[in-house]
């Protein structure tokens, strides 16, 4: 009889210490889930603060490269055709001609940059399916290179999910335009899984992702990445030598 009751005894505390560490993980369960909504929110505020504050940048450099450096150029185009044409007949009409030349060149990739730096580019009032076909027809219009668009996109999307989907597409562009050697590059984009899938493949000549990321003129790759995994999404890069780029992401409707 006694050793019964000492079993029930030890049973009891055995009991009593399985409430007490049952108690206890459901209190470090509730500290986890306050320190992971905690987290979220700081990302939150992490990736609104990155596209204001990159915006804001972008601004302000746009302002001054459309009103300072771009007015200047236009002033000097002016003053160089009035000097043509009174030279027009000396040894220096060739020499101006060029001159000419190399001065409308350096404007065309001013004007070009603005459009790529400057806010406006994606205009949030404005369907996320038009601002990409618009950048289609500027990558058409500076390289020659066809875009073939498939886009199954809703009308109404937050803004800062627009924004960042069209900054990852005009930047998978830029990268086309730049390096790939391509001459028609796909872009599709649809609703899946609660966001927005896009991929862009090219039929350029393609390169070895690992070599490439950290390279000077590929740091774009990363910011397509880390902007698509602040905003709670992902993105990869696939490509070989010979064989095309393809890049895919997908970023979700609540960021």
């Amino acid at each position: 009889m006694g050793e019964l009751r000492q079993r029930i005894s030890r049973i009891e505390q055995e009991r009593d210490r399985a409430a007490a560490r049952l108690q206890q993980a459901e209190e470090d369960l509730d500290v986890a889930e306050q320190r992971l909504e905690d987290a979220d929110t700081a990302r939150r505020h992490l990736l609104d603060n990155v596209a204001s504050g990159g915006d804001e940048a972008r601004r302000r450099f746009a302002s001054a490269l459309h009103d300072d450096a771009l007015q200047l150029l236009t002033a000097a185009e002016l003053q160089l055709e009035r000097l043509r044409v009174d030279a027009r007949r000396t040894k220096y009409a060739a020499d101006l001609e060029q001159l000419k030349t190399t001065i409308k060149r350096v404007e065309d990739s001013l004007r070009n940059l603005l459009y790529n730096v400057s806010p406006a580019s994606v205009d949030l009032h404005m369907r996320l399916s038009a601002s990409i076909r618009d950048r289609a027809v500027a990558l058409k219009q500076h390289t020659g290179i066809e875009a073939e668009l498939d886009l199954r996109l809703p009308d109404a999307l937050p803004g800062v999910v627009k924004t960042n989907v069209f900054k990852n597409i005009s930047e998978a562009l830029s990268n086309v335009e730049k390096h790939s050697n391509a001459t028609r590059v796909a872009v599709r984009a649809e609703t899946l899984d609660g966001g927005i899938s896009i991929v862009i493949s090219d039929d350029g000549t393609g390169f070895v992702v690992a070599e490439s990321l950290y390279l000077p003129g590929h740091l774009g790759l990363i910011a397509m990445r880390e902007r698509a995994q602040l905003a709670g999404g992902w993105c990869r890069i696939d490509s070989e030598p010979g064989a095309g780029t393809r890049v895919s992401f997908w970023i979700p409707f609540e960021t």
